[in-house]
């Protein structure tokens, strides 16, 4: 009621969850830990059958309508009994799955505090670089390179444990946020060794020029943007010196892509991309647009920059640099383009120029491009995907391969990147799947034990496993054999069309469907009428 009142206010909306009855909880581990009661009812609602193309998919089977046998059938028993001791070994399992998640939370926290080390590190020895004199004695010139040489060992085993943590293990989205980041910030650090590097070589040979590099600490990329459309979230750049170096503020850094196609303008691929240097070091490009779109073809920005240095010895020197390319940006010339852009952008993430990637990696990467693109922070998702999901995709689209090819990825997201489209665009979707309304991710099969012994009117909303769209599950009594089972309804294009004909209203218009499963926490599910 709350959804209803805050988001839609829709009276059809309004009259389907009108009174919310006595919640029950299901936990697909352990099952219902209570029962509501609702009086059975008949319905003369006109529904179709997800596969069978029926005219005549009632609450009630009229056999004579529906024109022969249903074509849902019965569960294999020896199917069922699988499926029963599955989830028994999923059960007892639960306590090794929370020691591995404990496990990987405290090596994500180590690495961590080792990069702060590192940090640390850094800072004392820019003050022992700062006050050196020069030129240096040859065996502080060593003891100095052998704490670098450390330093950057150091970089290269987080940056290790990093990419095998990520290879290894379906992560939270914030433990993925956390490691993103910190790879983020190692290359960062890594840059400014480099610059200290250079800069001890110099002062071995009494050589005082300036070092300076650019490093890009903040972007929102990758992603896809609208041609003409300012980027989300702004893009911070920021000047790293030597030891002994100063950057003087007002110098300007400007960007330029790199990457673009080669049929289109010579210029005009990006503008508003010029920033001051402030007296932090950084510039901060907020309005970045992109004119032209990529043909789902993806560029990468490079910044450039003159850069007035002041040196040791007070003298300001003119220093040329450019900074690594950011992330990858595709750009679109309308909406219609954003699944395929995505597409292309998560394959570039996962397989990072190489023929295969592990699933878990896949996984990782679904879950940030996910969380993106419904407009979630990924720091405190209201819906993030989950294990149970991503084990859906495995063993429905992936066929449970450890390691998967772009060929996979591409043939997975001509089914899944349609359903982002639409959770991203059609506000009414995407705020009931957000609420759980839309449970979403689930087999027939596991809908058909889900409802199999709930009462009458009892519904939830999936996605269709082998088409682009939903469909509602619900029990139906057949009157000839007096016998229930759960039928599919596959929802058609016009069901839904326009703006003035959400999901809240066609559900509006089916009295007889009046108690929704809910997903309200990981995979526990209640029921509101």
């Amino acid at each position: 009621r709350r959804i209803i009142s805050n988001i839609y206010g829709r009276e059809a909306f309004s009259k389907l969850f009108a009174n919310t009855s006595r919640p029950i909880t299901y936990d697909i581990m352990s099952g219902f830990s209570s029962d509501i009661d609702m009086d059975d009812f008949h319905s003369s609602s006109l529904l179709e059958d997800e596969e069978s193309g029926l005219s005549s998919f009632d609450l009630q089977d009229h056999t004579a309508v529906a024109g022969g046998e249903s074509i849902v059938g019965t569960l294999d028993s020896s199917k069922v009994s699988t499926r029963r001791r599955q989830k028994r070994i999923k059960t007892e399992d639960t306590k090794i799955t929370n020691n591995r998640e404990t496990t990987i939370g405290r090596a994500i926290d180590q690495l961590q505090e080792n990069y702060d080390d590192i940090s640390r590190s850094m800072e004392v020895h820019q003050t022992t670089l700062k006050k050196m004199a020069t030129p240096i004695h040859e065996s502080e010139y060593l003891r100095l390179e052998r704490e670098q040489q450390g330093l950057l060992e150091a970089m290269e085993g987080i940056n290790r444990q990093t990419s095998n943590i990520i290879d290894e293990s379906v992560l939270k989205p914030q433990e993925m946020n956390t490691l993103v980041k910190l790879t983020r910030s190692l290359e960062t650090s890594r840059l400014q060794l480099e610059l200290y590097t250079s800069e001890l070589q110099g002062l071995y040979v009494d050589d005082v020029t300036p070092r300076a590099a650019l490093a890009i600490i903040s972007q929102p990329f990758p992603c896809s943007i609208k041609q003409g459309k300012e980027i989300s979230e702004p893009v911070i750049v920021k000047v790293l010196t030597g030891a002994r170096s100063t950057v003087v503020s007002g110098s300007e850094i400007f960007g330029e892509p790199i990457g673009v196609p080669e049929k289109g303008p010579k210029k005009g691929w990006i503008s508003k991309c010029e920033a001051k240097v402030s007296t932090n070091r950084q510039a901060k490009f907020s309005d970045i647009t992109f004119p032209t779109g990529t043909r789902l073809k993806p560029i990468r920005i490079e910044f450039h920059a003159d850069l007035k240095i002041k040196d040791a010895n007070g003298k300001v020197k003119k220093v040329s640099v450019v900074s690594l390319p950011t992330e990858p940006i595709i750009v679109k010339t309308n909406e219609n383009q954003f699944w395929e852009a995505e597409g292309e952008l998560i394959k570039r993430n996962v397989f990072q120029g190489s023929d295969a990637a592990p699933w878990e990696r896949f996984c990782n990467w679904l879950q940030i491009h996910y969380l993106n693109s419904t407009k979630q922070e990924i720091s405190e998702p209201i819906r993030a995907l989950h294990t149970q999901e991503f084990e859906y995709f495995h063993v429905t689209k992936f066929e449970s391969k450890p390691t998967i090819s772009e060929e996979d990825v591409d043939n997975f997201w001509k089914w899944f990147g349609p359903l982002l489209h639409r959770l991203r665009y059609q506000r009414h979707i995407g705020n009931l799947w957000k609420e759980g309304f839309v449970v979403g991710f689930l087999s027939r099969e596991d809908s058909e034990k889900l409802l199999d012994s709930e009462n009458l009117g009892t519904f939830l909303i999936r996605f269709s496993e082998k088409n682009i769209g939903y469909v509602i599950s619900y029990p139906s009594v057949s009157i000839s054999s007096d016998t229930k089972k759960v039928k599919h309804y596959l929802m058609k294009g016009d069901d839904i069309a326009g703006a003035m004909k959400t999901l809240p209203d066609f559900l509006g218009g089916l009295p007889d469907l009046v108690t929704i499963l809910q997903m309200t926490e990981v995979f526990k599910l209640k029921f509101s009428t």
